[in-house]
């Protein structure tokens, strides 16, 4: 968003007098907003940017880039049962007189004036947009949540509900997988709306339009088939996305697609692809905006003993199963840019290798167990066949290579699930 200037009572002159800085500008993500993620504006009488006449002092009317006309039914079209069909998309829609306005922030006094500093605000009303190739459209990720190591519950679920502007609300959802070398993302299909009856209109056709959602469910005692409504690999052959399970969705290409677990997801709209070229969103200023897609970061869901075994409220939390905990380079923003220039300076991997302890947390949140034993994900499953090394007796722990394969103590197989090493491993390289 590009937010106004504010002046007046408590405020000390500068550019933004809002009491709380961490509210920054979200380029990629609109935090005021509709209800379905159409991003929200409120008029400017002053010049700026690109706008060359401000908006009426009174009515609000004249700013071009935060038109009065996107609240209002020009034609009898434009209304809906679901929301009112905006004029023109390509530019925010203002807020009104007489909006159910939800504001969440913090609350603070300062030099006796009572400030509230909104991080997200958003509209009770749904604004749609156009299904045509000269009208953006908008997204908003309500939930986002994916299991995390271990897998205590013996399974790995994921939940993803979104929300559209265009009432057919197809979407293609992207985990976002860092590059240790270059701090960029790269994104993998995750979950996806295509064509898919089960996640359109939240999946019970007559539910309301412009709600989507996903939800999967893995589970490591049942099984392979998993049933259609909760199978990655069959979810993404519906969308046409076949290559992500070529066997057909055993067990080992089910998980696959939800790990490893990415920080970040990306919600994009297949809207984006029938736009014609240099179509585009414009904020306040004029200048282009972010549409057809939602950035969003990803929730975290650590096994909860309430659903497992209530005598283990005690047990610790695994933090090893999140990349970005052993290597910060794996997650957004994990390489610093000392020169500004807006390309990550990175520690080279054929340097310091990833995983390496220097690049850690540190401390590191060590849980003091063994993720492959005991009740965590998979303890209740038939072992499989043991990997052994071809050459035996390496002597684990004494800092030679006794075997001669080139691995030493934890990097060689055959010490590499003992106790010690399994510590080592968890706690990132050093306990």
């Amino acid at each position: 968003m590009v937010h106004s200037i504010q002046s007046g009572l408590g405020c000390d002159g500068g550019p933004n007098c809002s009491a709380d800085p961490r509210f920054t500008n979200d380029p990629e993500n609109y935090t005021v907003t509709y209800s379905n993620g159409y991003p929200m504006c409120i008029p400017s009488t002053a010049t700026g940017g690109l706008r060359t006449v401000g908006a009426d002092p009174v009515t609000g009317e004249g700013d071009e880039f935060c038109p009065h006309t996107n609240r209002m039914a020009l034609s009898a079209d434009q209304i809906t049962t679901q929301g009112l069909i905006v004029d023109n998309s390509v530019f925010f829609a203002p807020m009104q007189v007489g909006d159910n306005v939800a504001c969440e922030g913090n609350k603070e006094i300062i030099n006796d004036v009572h400030f509230f500093s909104a991080h997200t605000v958003g509209n009770g009303n749904a604004l749609l947009t156009r299904d045509a190739p000269d009208q953006p459209s908008y997204l908003l990720a309500d939930e986002v949540e994916w299991d995390a190591p271990g897998f205590m519950n013996e399974r790995v679920k994921c939940l993803y509900i979104g929300f559209s502007t265009l009432l057919d609300s197809q979407v293609d959802i992207y985990g976002i997988h860092i590059d240790p070398a270059t701090n960029e993302g790269h994104e993998i299909i995750v979950a996806s709306t295509r064509n898919n009856p089960l996640t359109i209109n939240h999946g019970i056709g007559l539910g309301s339009a412009g709600i989507f959602k996903v939800t999967y469910d893995v589970d490591f005692l049942k099984g392979t088939p998993v049933g259609p409504r909760n199978s990655p690999c069959q979810q993404l052959a519906i969308s046409g996305y076949l290559n992500m399970c070529p066997q057909g969705g055993t067990m080992d290409e089910e998980f696959a697609v939800l790990a490893p677990l990415p920080r970040e997801a990306i919600f994009r709209s297949t809207h984006a692809e029938e736009l014609n070229p240099g179509v585009t969103a414009l904020n306040i200023q004029g200048e282009d905006a972010f549409h057809d897609a939602y950035l969003t970061p990803v929730g975290i869901g650590h096994p909860e003993m309430g659903e497992i075994d209530l005598n283990r409220f005690w047990w610790p939390l695994a933090f090893v199963g999140e990349p970005w905990n052993l290597d910060r380079r794996l997650g957004p923003g994990g390489c610093d840019d000392p020169d500004g220039d807006e390309i990550p300076n990175c520690e080279d991997p054929s340097l310091v290798a990833v995983g390496h302890l220097s690049m850690g947390l540190d401390p590191f949140p060590f849980s003091g167990i063994d993720p492959t034993l005991g009740i965590q994900g998979g303890g209740n499953l038939p072992p499989g066949p043991p990997e052994t090394d071809v050459i035996t007796g390496e002597i684990c722990g004494n800092d030679v290579d006794d075997d001669g394969d080139g691995f030493i103590d934890c990097d060689d197989i055959e010490c590499e699930n003992t106790a010690p090493c399994v510590l080592i491993e968890q706690a990132g390289g050093a306990i």
